[in-house]
């Protein structure tokens, strides 16, 4: 019974990796209007995607990520926003090995303090196993009347995928690496995890929360 289910299991793998292999040959031989490779900005057909500031593509990661539980599918306008902002995967070999890193370098101030969070955060893709992580420094000052009382640094990955052979996108999975120092104003943070998932892109980034003596703030 044991070797029974070790078998299945097996065919299960084989088969999620031979479908992954033949959506990704697909895509790229795919010339219609519901190809899903990577969209130039300039492409972009729906004004909501539009001349998008950092901070408004934020916002609209945040919105898109909210909107939808995982395997659902996305919306045309949805779509057309991951296909152009989002970090489309680049290796399709069935181990990890091409490792994409991004710097990470926020500031804000709030309430009379200033936090930053600088480093980089990384991914290290495959088709059904990745990784992510990152290496990042977070600070936070504490002027008179003010008191630290937590920091944490974090990194979160939002992957959106095909969803069966409807060649559909939804979200495939979500992660959020957190550690934290209480009563400190500094924290140093290195952290990684291995996750599974089909994905065709995905959005990363490192955050700081700060929480002091008269309420709390994220730097994002």
């Amino acid at each position: 019974m044991k070797i029974e289910k070790i078998i299945s299991g097996l065919l299960i793998v084989l088969m999620v990796i031979t479908g992954s292999i033949a959506v990704f040959a697909d895509i790229e031989k795919d010339d219609t209007s519901n190809d899903l490779l990577p969209l130039s900005v300039i492409d972009l057909k729906f004004s909501c995607n539009k001349n998008l500031s950092e901070e408004e593509i934020a916002k609209r990661f945040d919105e898109v990520n909210e909107k939808y539980g995982f395997y659902e599918p996305f919306s045309l306008e949805d779509t057309e926003f991951i296909r152009a902002y989002a970090n489309p995967v680049k290796n399709n070999s069935l181990t990890r090995g091409i490792i994409t890193r991004f710097d990470v370098n926020k500031k804000r101030t709030y309430d009379g303090i200033t936090a930053t969070i600088k480093g980089s955060v990384w991914v290290d893709e495959g088709v059904i196993n990745h990784s992510f992580g990152g290496d990042l420094v977070g600070t936070a000052t504490q002027p008179a009347g003010k008191t630290i009382k937590k920091l944490t640094a974090y990194v979160q990955i939002e992957c959106y995928g095909i969803l069966g052979s409807t060649g559909v996108i939804g979200k495939v999975y979500s992660g959020e690496l957190p550690s934290s120092v209480t009563n400190n104003t500094s924290i140093n943070f290195s952290k990684s995890k291995v996750f599974s998932a089909v994905l065709l892109y995905y959005s990363i980034g490192g955050f700081l929360d700060v929480e002091y003596n008269n309420g709390s703030f994220t730097v994002s």
